[in-house]
Formats: structure tokens, C-alpha cells, sequence
């Protein structure tokens, strides 16, 4: 499961402007997933798309899970599918160089 890495992305990164926001891309499924979001209290929002097809038409969601990395204009920088810890070093990495910029 990712969310422990992205809970300690948020510890690295959060003071420094690192904003995370879970997307639940299956809204018939939302209750689960807020109950999920609540009794676990991670430190980033949890939202539900509006639509099954949303994830798809504006991130390119092809699967479970993708992890789209923002730069703080709303510009795609990085897409992850699936699991993997080169794939969670290679977001580390970025989100690294992205707030190291002026």
C-alpha cells in the first residue's frame, strides 16, 4: 500500500509547501473510502471524483493506483502507475527539485 510512503512524503516535504490530495475515482465506492480516510487519519485530503470517467479525461488514469505529481502552476510533472519503490524514489526526487526552485 502506498498511502505509509506518501504519509512520510508529507513529513519530508510538507513545511515545505508539499500538498497531497487522494482522489477516489470510483464514486460508487466513496463510503468505503471515507470511512477508510477517517479512522486511519492521514495527514492530506481525500476527495472523490465526480464522475467514473473524470480520472481518466483530465490525468490519463489508467489504472489503480496513479500518482500524478503537480508543479505548483497545476502542470503535470510526473505520472506513476502502480506501486513500486523506484517509482516512490523517482517522486521523492521530484518533489525535491520541483520545491527547490525558485
Amino acid at each position: 500500500m502506498e498511502f505509509p510512503h506518501i504519509v512520510n512524503l508529507v513529513r519530508k516535504y510538507g513545511a515545505r509547501g508539499l500538498v497531497v490530495v487522494t482522489i477516489n475515482t470510483v464514486p460508487e465506492s466513496d463510503d468505503k473510502g471515507v470511512t477508510f480516510m477517517a479512522r486511519k487519519q492521514f495527514p492530506f485530503t481525500h476527495l472523490t471524483a465526480p464522475t467514473g470517467k473524470w480520472a481518466t479525461e483530465t490525468y490519463k488514469f489508467q489504472g489503480a493506483p496513479t500518482t500524478v505529481l503537480l508543479d505548483q502552476t497545476g502542470r503535470v510533472v510526473l505520472r506513476h502507475l502502480g506501486f513500486s519503490l523506484s517509482g516512490l524514489r523517482g517522486m521523492d526526487a521530484a518533489i525535491g527539485a520541483l520545491l527547490d526552485r525558485p
